[in-house]
């Protein structure tokens, strides 16, 4: 495992940016789907439980 400060990973993600500009923009876009995903899951697992504890 690698450990970089935050101060690293900003350099790190400006140079990635000014170098590969559509790898990072795609990199975002895909992580950004990835948390509306994720949090779309957790809201529909929280609406099925509590209607199974309601209905119980």
């Amino acid at each position: 495992m690698i450990k970089v400060s935050e101060k690293e990973l900003i350099e790190l993600m400006k140079n990635v940016k000014q170098n590969f500009p559509n790898e990072f923009y795609e990199t975002i876009g895909f992580m950004r789907g990835l948390k509306t995903k994720l949090d779309n899951e957790r809201k529909s697992t929280k609406i099925n439980v509590e209607y199974e504890t309601k209905n119980q």
